[in-house]
């Protein structure tokens, strides 16, 4: 088993969005990625997800 951090964000995720912000999503991606070399007994990996609520009504 392993364990996973999971970060739920409002920040948009897709490049392909408007809104969608690199730097923003980059520094979050570095901080999750710090923390999970910092304590590996906490975590092994990490997933940047948006909420429920965000995601759009149709699927690709």
């Amino acid at each position: 088993m392993q364990r996973t951090l999971i970060i739920v964000t409002t920040l948009a995720l897709d490049p392909k969005s408007k809104q969608y912000k690199k730097k923003m999503v980059d520094r979050l991606a570095s901080a999750a990625a710090e923390y999970v070399a910092a304590n590996p007994e906490e975590a092994s990996g990490f997933v940047l997800i948006n909420r429920l609520r965000d995601w759009s009504a149709h699927t690709p």
